[in-house]
């Protein structure tokens, strides 16, 4: 294995740590929030009035996953709440 491959392996680590801790604190797996965006909003709702994350690692870590999973960016928390209600 050569470094690049050890440095990337080692940059998932972390990244796993924390999707781990998210889906132990809502009790459910990333797959089955990231495939609903309502799912998505609701869990992002919850986590922004319960999670203590004080430099926003643990929402961006949940924000790539989205973006991975999905191929593209969730809206903002207003955009997306304003195309749900009209």
């Amino acid at each position: 294995m050569d470094s690049n491959t050890v440095s990337k392996t080692k940059a998932v680590y972390p990244r796993m740590s924390k999707a781990r801790m998210i889906k132990k604190y809502f009790d459910i797996t990333l797959d089955a929030i990231v495939v609903d965006d309502n799912k998505i909003y609701e869990t992002r709702i919850k986590y922004n009035g319960e999670m203590k994350d004080t430099n926003g690692n643990l929402l961006n870590n949940f924000t790539i996953y989205c973006k991975f999973t999905n191929g593209d960016l969730f809206s903002t928390l207003r955009t997306y709440k304003n195309k749900v209600l009209f």
